[in-house]
């Protein structure tokens, strides 16, 4: 499944807030320095979806705050995720 992202780097905490249709704005702690952010972006979307770090993959923004994310998972059980971030 693909999500599209508006990332908020250096932010007080890691967060998620769902805006419907496979698009989400997250807050990240990770400042955008040397691919930090991205970094901490693949694992902290890893443990929200329970999956392995392999199966989330930046394929379009790296360098910037607008990301096409691919997540190797059931689009149910993303969505079913995505609910509780409404």
């Amino acid at each position: 499944m693909i999500l599209h992202i508006e990332v908020k780097p250096n932010a007080k905490r890691n967060e998620i807030i769902y805006l419907g249709e496979n698009t989400l704005k997250l807050k990240i702690r990770v400042p955008a320095t040397e691919g930090k952010a991205n970094q901490a972006i693949v694992e902290f979307l890893s443990e929200v979806f329970n999956t392995s770090k392999s199966k989330v993959e930046i394929l379009k923004g790296t360098t910037s705050t607008y990301k096409k994310i691919k997540i190797d998972l059931n689009e149910a059980h993303i969505n079913e995720v995505l609910e509780k971030y409404k």
